[in-house]
């Protein structure tokens, strides 16, 4: 997958296939998370928004959060107040009943 992704207002846009290919390939890795941190947030948010931001009630951003002597991306849930550390906690918790149970329409 080619990491060219259209941009319109300074904004990376995808499809709903790269946005895939984001979570199900690139961020299984774990250097996704902790190298070229400004790059990997701004893809995995316009994967985020694609995949999981358009359904009602679902709000996830990618933030930045130090560690120890260096920096790492995280997912962060705001209807839940939860910060998730990389792709396996990320799915567990969309999918989980707590999240759909706390979904703010």
């Amino acid at each position: 997958m080619s990491n060219s992704y259209r941009r319109e207002n300074g904004m990376i846009m995808m499809t709903e296939e790269e946005a895939k290919e984001v979570q199900n390939v690139q961020c299984r890795s774990r250097d996704f998370w902790t190298y070229d941190l400004s790059a990997n947030k701004e893809v995995l948010q316009a994967a985020l928004d694609v995949l999981h931001n358009c359904t009602p009630g679902n709000k996830f951003t990618v933030e930045y959060k130090d560690c120890q002597n260096s920096c790492r991306l995280v997912i962060f849930c705001h209807p839940c107040n939860t910060e998730l550390s990389s792709l396996d906690p990320f799915i567990s918790h969309a999918a989980g009943k707590n999240h759909k149970k706390v979904k703010v329409y």
